[in-house]
C-alpha cells in the first residue's frame, strides 16, 4: 500500500504539470484505477480503465465504496478484456453493464508463430505436451504433477513446463515435478522471452486454469 500510495502521487503530480497536451489517463487493471483516479479527479481528465482482472484487488474491497461515489464525477471509459472482466466490474458497482466495451487482448500472430511450424509427430514418436505461464495456483499450475501421474506412462509423453519458480510459491509442486522419475520424461525448460520457440518444440498446450480473465495462452495455441 505505501508504495501504491507513492505511485498515485506521483501519477497525479506528473499530469497536473503536464495537464495541457495530456488528453487522458489509462489505467490498465483495477490496481491501477485506484493508482490512477486522483490524478484524473484533480486534472479533469478523460479515465481509460481496461479491465483485465480475474478478481477484485485489495484496494478495490477496501476503497470500492469511495470509488463508486467518485467515479460518476469523472468521464470514464471502460473496457474489460472477456465478459468475465466486464461482470467483475459491473459486480462491484463500479460501471453498468452497457458502459462497458469487451476489447479481447490484442494478439499478433507474427510475434508467436513457430518458425518453422511444428511437424506432428509420427508413429511411435512422443506427443510433447506443454504448459507455458506462470507458476500460480490460480493458473493451475499445482495440478500439473496429479494430470502427469494420471496419465499411463506406457504412452509415448514428454512433457515440458515453460515456468520459472518464484520465491517460495508453490515450492511442494516444483519438488514434486524435478522428483518425477525419468520414464515420465519431464523437463523444466523455464521462462522463454520468445514465445513462438515454445510453440515450436510442443504438440499440445496444457491449460489447467482453475479461472481467467482471458487466458492469453490458450489463444495463442489456437492460433499455432
Amino acid at each position: 500500500p505505501p508504495r501504491r500510495v507513492a505511485s498515485a502521487w506521483r501519477i497525479t503530480r506528473y499530469v497536473l504539470r503536464h495537464r495541457a497536451p495530456v488528453a487522458a489517463i489509462h489505467a490498465n487493471g483495477l490496481k491501477e484505477l485506484s493508482m490512477s483516479l486522483p490524478a484524473a479527479l484533480l486534472s479533469r481528465r478523460r479515465l481509460v480503465v481496461w479491465i483485465h482482472n480475474y478478481r477484485l484487488p485489495p484496494s478495490i474491497r477496501i476503497l470500492g465504496w469511495l470509488w463508486r461515489i467518485l467515479l460518476p464525477r469523472l468521464d470514464v471509459r471502460w473496457a474489460a478484456v472477456s465478459p468475465l472482466a466486464r461482470d467483475l466490474v459491473v459486480d462491484a458497482g463500479l460501471a453498468r453493464a452497457e458502459d462497458v466495451v469487451v476489447v479481447p487482448n490484442p494478439i499478433d500472430p507474427a510475434d508467436l508463430l513457430a518458425s518453422p511450424p511444428r511437424t506432428p509427430p509420427g508413429p511411435g514418436e512422443p506427443v510433447t505436451v506443454a504448459f507455458l505461464g506462470s507458476p500460480l495456483n490460480y493458473k493451475g499450475f499445482d495440478l500439473l504433477p496429479r494430470i502427469i501421474d494420471a496419465v499411463d506412462p506406457a504412452l509415448p509423453v514428454r512433457w515440458l513446463v515453460f515456468s520459472h519458480q518464484v520465491g517460495d510459491a508453490l515450492a511442494g509442486t516444483w519438488t514434486a515435478l524435478r522428483a518425477m522419475p525419468p520414464e515420465r520424461d519431464v523437463v523444466l525448460k523455464g521462462k522463454l522471452t520468445d514465445v513462438s520457440q515454445a510453440y515450436a518444440q510442443c504438440d499440445i498446450v496444457l491449460c489447467p486454469s482453475r479461472l481467467d480473465s482471458f487466458c492469453r495462452v490458450a489463444a495463442e495455441a489456437m492460433i499455432n
